[in-house]
């Protein structure tokens, strides 16, 4: 156990770099579905979308 290097590569830009974009991603698509959610756009009363944002619930 006296060679294990425990600590991350400190140059590894790709590495850095999937994950910023892999967290952009998942960042984008959580707002995303915040918006449809809260805005889905249907119009009709009876639409499934709608039936969660209802006042009697």
């Amino acid at each position: 156990m006296n060679d294990m290097n425990m600590k991350p590569a400190s140059g590894d830009w790709l590495g850095w770099l999937i994950v910023v974009v892999g967290a952009l991603a998942t960042i984008w698509t959580i707002g995303i579905s915040i918006y449809w959610i809260v805005r889905p756009g249907e119009r009709d009363p009876e639409h499934p979308k709608n039936l969660i944002l209802r006042g009697d619930r």
